[in-house]
């Protein structure tokens, strides 16, 4: 061994030590091996002992922890001592080895649910009303209702027909040995004979025919609309008659199974509504890309479990991978879905065979072009960053039997209608009701499934008929939040009364209550109390009046305008576009930049006119930098009757404040003009500027064009390897600097996780003259590597680096 390598190994061993002993004590908190001490032990130089430990670094065999000193500790020993756990060579500053060595892998066991449906995916979300079908079809006497399954091509008919089955299995509807027979309707597509003599038998064979052998069970006919007109007609006539007649004999047998079938198209489409028309029951199933997100993410979680069982090893793979998954449409559904979960698994297994890991672990490089080609832009890419970030952890982790325990963060309030119970402490109406609309904002589906439990479904529907009577209240959905909150209001008060508990609020005049709201609330009262036989006080009548003004309030006030007056030229002009006003916005936005030349009364009739255009009916809220115009409130209201209210201090963090309230109030319930009464102005110090600064690029540019990636994992990610490219540049950070960085590298990561890199001509040329400064960019994007599971290629290094030439000549100059 030369004195070189013998040198490194040394350096190593004394890491290793170092670890060895952090292990046994468990001490994992500020420690670690930096170059000074080894210098010190070894007798060398400090920069060789600087040196080694870099090589072996890029090696892979050292985990460095960023910070002064930075710190070093030996991959394999903690790989060897946490094999579940994820290590990751490169730590940033401001983290600990223990945060990562904390994150809870272990999964925590479930409790099996009590049947088959009820482990289905969507039982209480998009499949409520289609389970609810199945089971009243099985449980109809004597055998079952025939029932015909509607769904595109992998949507999973065949496994809710087992289910089905299972259901029926499982409550004693079938006797032990009811079987479940299939008919592949394909293999007799223009056969109707032979088709008879599977379902009826022949002289000639003595073994039980199809329809005896699914006796008591179910006889299921897969892809119906594969049959031709005569095999149609036999299916028609044992599902009309229930009888049939084996050959030979000449006395009708019953069908004595439940007849079950499926089908990829509409139930009323030419091709099939012959048949469709004699089936009682037709349940649709939708198509995965339809249903809600969150069960999307529990189906694919569940077929990662499935898989895990399958291969007998833990699979793990972080939120981001999880994302694509969610965020790509599969036209074949579950077949395309289940996959492509195959297809990166037996990738990343390739991994395990070569580094003889006891972990798959699914990065974006095992992912198919395909998948991340079929990820698209739209609405649903906040909702699911919203749902993933409820998961504490930044992978998701099943163990060798498939548990997980991420599965609960997707249902946090399940059956949870204690989170809209009643305040035990006694306060005015109009607080309470507002409360109220405040929680339904966000009340997620299952609790709207359980709130609507809460009273009789006859009781759910009067309600539904007296309020809707009224022209009013005719565009208000039976499924709305706010008829599901005025259900809980109504339902608490029935409570109440049942049990003698006094109302939680007391009655205060509402100036926006109408004698129709006084005439509703007796009839729902009246209703309610015939229902159950009870006795609702006035008060509680009074709260039910006065939520039922609050939805008219909802349904009814429209947004209020803004109007951004600023001194100077296309300072107020430049501020809105910043913040990208769209289509989608509900309220109006207009910005007025008042020029030293102009005259002030010729403004301000520009003013009335913009307050006319951007006030639909709730007033205008005006933002300005300095006087004149603090003191516009009663100016315009003289001017044009609008009112008006006025915020000072004009900055861009306000205004992007003020719009991000704005939109929050348009994807729920309009926000009123004294809503921003006390409205605090953020602070506008540098740091505070600057971060709100990247955050909105983060939120309002980059979201809009990356496609699969995490737009903030992404951007503090960068950051940290920016921000050490800088400091060893000695070159300060500005807003140039970062848009240029972050907006080039964040798409250069989709590029190469794609595998579509860009080309750079003359790269070898360019690697040559450039070599160290590439080096030292290369340096810092090893955790950027390591985060997104990648290895940027020479040529997206050049076009990095070409970003950071011109600023270190300025600094010459």
């Amino acid at each position: 061994m030369d004195t070189k390598s013998s040198r490194k190994e040394r350096v190593y061993q004394v890491v290793q030590d170092l670890t060895k002993k952090a292990i046994a004590a468990k001490n994992y908190s500020n420690i670690g091996m930096d170059a000074y001490v080894i210098s010190i032990i070894l007798k060398i130089e400090r920069s060789n002992a600087s040196k080694e430990l870099n090589d072996l670094w890029r090696e892979g065999r050292l985990i460095k922890i960023q910070g002064r000193p930075i710190l070093y500790l030996s991959l394999e020993d903690f790989v060897n001592a946490y094999p579940i756990k994820y290590i990751p060579t490169f730590i940033p500053k401001g983290k600990q080895l223990s945060d990562y060595l904390e994150a809870g892998d272990e999964p925590t066991k479930t409790k099996h649910q009590a049947s088959s449906f009820d482990m289905q995916v969507g039982t209480r979300g998009s499949l409520v009303e289609q389970i609810l079908s199945a089971k009243a079809a099985i449980n109809y006497p004597p055998y079952g209702l025939p029932t015909l399954l509607c769904g595109n091509l992998g949507i999973g008919k065949m496994q809710f027909a087992h289910d089905m089955y299972d259901y029926a299995m499982e409550t004693g509807k079938f006797s032990h040995n009811a079987n479940f027979v299939i008919i592949n309707c394909m293999d007799y597509a223009n056969n109707a004979q032979r088709l008879r003599l599977r379902l009826f038998g022949s002289l000639e064979k003595r073994t039980k025919n199809l329809i005896e052998q699914a006796n008591g069970g179910i006889l299921f006919f897969d892809e119906v609309q594969k049959l031709d007109s005569k095999g149609k007609e036999l299916l028609i006539d044992l599902i009309h008659k229930g009888t049939y007649t084996k050959p030979g004999e000449s006395h009708l047998r019953d069908v004595n199974a439940m007849i079950l079938a499926s089908t990829t198209e509409e139930a009323d489409s030419d091709n099939i509504i012959s048949v469709s028309k004699y089936f009682p029951v037709i349940i649709s199933l939708p198509d995965i890309d339809q249903r809600d997100i969150k069960e999307k993410i529990e189906l694919i979680l569940s077929y990662f479990s499935k898989e895990a069982k399958n291969i007998k090893l833990p699979i793990r793979f972080s939120k981001d991978v999880l994302f694509c998954f969610v965020q790509a449409r599969y036209k074949t559904n579950i077949t395309q879905l289940r996959s492509e979960i195959k297809l990166a698994c037996s990738r990343a297994y390739l991994d395990i065979l070569k580094s003889h890991s006891r972990i798959l672990t699914i990065s974006f490089q095992h992912l198919s072009n395909d998948l991340l080609n079929r990820t698209y832009n739209g609405d649903s890419k906040k909702k699911i960053s919203l749902i993933l970030n409820q998961f504490p952890n930044e992978n998701i982790f099943f163990d060798e039997n498939g548990t997980c325990s991420d599965t609960q963060y997707l249902y946090p309030d399940e059956n949870n209608v204690q989170l809209l119970e009643d305040n035990k402490d006694n306060i005015g109406l109009s607080e309470y009701t507002a409360q109220r609309l405040s929680l339904l904002k966000v009340m997620p589906k299952r609790q709207q499934i359980a709130i609507k439990a809460m009273l009789t479904p006859i009781a759910v529907d009067t309600i539904y008929e007296i309020i809707t009577r009224e022209m009013i209240f005719t565009n208000l959905s039976l499924n709305s939040n706010l008829f599901i909150g005025l259900i809980l209001q109504v339902a608490n008060a029935i409570k109440r009364t049942k049990n003698n508990i006094p109302a939680p609020f007391t009655p205060e005049v509402n100036e926006h209550t109408q004698p129709l709201f006084t005439e509703l609330s007796n009839d729902i009262v009246q209703s309610m109390n015939a229902f159950y036989n009870i006795k609702i006080s006035q008060i509680e009548k009074e709260g039910i009046c006065d939520f039922l003004s609050a939805i008219y309030q909802v349904l009814y006030q429209k947004p209020i305008g803004v109007l951004v007056i600023s001194h100077g030229s296309c300072i107020a002009k430049e501020m809105v576009r910043f913040i990208n006003p769209t289509e989608k916005d509900k309220f109006r936005i207009e910005a007025l930049d008042y020029g030293y030349e102009e005259s002030l009364k010729a403004f301000l009739l520009k003013i009335y006119d913009r307050a006319h255009f951007v006030n639909q009916g709730s007033g205008v809220l005006i933002l300005t930098d300095m006087m004149p115009f603090t003191s516009l409130q009663s100016a315009v209201y003289e001017a044009t009757g609008i009112k008006t209210a006025v915020m000072t201090g004009l900055n861009l963090p306000m205004l992007i404040k003020i719009v991000d309230e704005l939109r929050s109030s348009d994807a729920n319930y309009t926000i009123s003009l004294d809503a921003f009464e006390n409205f605090e102005n953020p602070a506008i110090e540098n740091e505070a500027s600057n971060s709100q600064f990247i955050q909105r690029l983060t939120d309002d540019f980059l979201g809009e064009i990356l496609t699969f990636i995490n737009p903030q994992k992404a951007v503090d990610t960068l950051l940290v390897s920016l921000n050490g490219i800088l400091d060893e540049l000695h070159i300060q950070s500005d807003e140039s600097i970062l848009v240029k960085f972050i907006t080039h590298t964040t798409s250069m990561l989709e590029r190469v996780i794609r595998k579509e890199p860009l080309d750079y001509q003359k790269l070898k040329r360019f690697t040559k003259e450039h070599s160290k400064l590439i080096q030292l960019i290369e340096n810092h994007l090893r955790y950027v590597n390591e985060t997104f599971g990648i290895q940027i290629p020479p040529s997206e290094l050049a076009y990095i680096t070409e970003i950071f030439i011109p600023l270190i000549k300025e600094q010459t100059l």
